[in-house]
């Protein structure tokens, strides 16, 4: 759904379903392999890219690193 959103260029329409999905995913327990393999924050940052929003989308990956430390490389 979020990507069907995305494509019709409904950009506050996208954001706000994942900042949900990122609310959810920062409050699943910790599990090895972890619940779901590629963050939200990647997702929502590729958009905000494709938007033209680059210091939001800087934002967003920093954001990710906090968690995902080695998200970043070696």
């Amino acid at each position: 759904m979020r990507g069907a959103i995305q494509k019709q260029k409904e950009y506050s329409k996208a954001y706000s379903e994942y900042h949900k999905a990122i609310a959810i995913e920062d409050n699943l327990n910790y599990n090895e392999p972890p619940d779901w393999f590629f963050s939200v924050r990647h997702h929502l940052g590729r958009a905000l890219l494709n938007a033209g929003s680059y210091a939001e989308a800087e934002k967003i990956y920093r954001q990710d690193l906090d968690t995902w430390k080695e998200n970043g490389g070696p």
